[in-house]
């Protein structure tokens, strides 16, 4: 018995350890591209671009939420409400409501505050790159 919990305790630490995830994320007509480490690292961000203007992944990370309205701006996600759980990571955009991804599926959910619906979409692992399709 003592082996089954020692073994299921190592199992949850394993799982909120340690992880660098790189994802796009589409969602509806919105690509996102999301870097995520470990909450306590402070160094995870998300960038909204349109798939027409010019954007650098390796550009200055804002903390602000004004930036977030522009596309092609990394922003900072706060450690506050950003949440990594064994089937899900969860956190708030800029205080404009909050992602969710399924980590089994990749399937993602953006739910605005007040709103009765929000949009699903799905993510890709990497930062893909994407071609002018019409």
């Amino acid at each position: 018995m003592k082996f089954f919990l020692i073994s299921l305790t190592l199992l949850s630490f394993n799982l909120k350890a340690d992880f660098e995830y790189k994802l796009t994320c589409e969602l509806g007509s919105s690509i996102f591209y999301i870097f995520l480490v470990p909450p306590k690292e402070r160094e995870s961000w998300y960038m909204r671009v349109d798939g027409k203007s010019e954007y650098d992944l390796n550009s200055k990370t804002y903390f602000t939420w004004i930036r977030s309205k522009k596309y092609g701006q990394k922003v900072r996600i706060q450690s506050a409400g950003y949440k990594v759980k064994p089937d899900s990571i969860r956190f708030s955009m800029a205080g404009f409501g909050t992602l969710s991804i399924n980590r089994s599926s990749m399937k993602t959910f953006y739910k605005i505050p007040g709103e009765v619906s929000g949009v699903s979409g799905i993510c890709h692992k990497g930062f893909k790159t994407y071609k002018m399709g019409l």
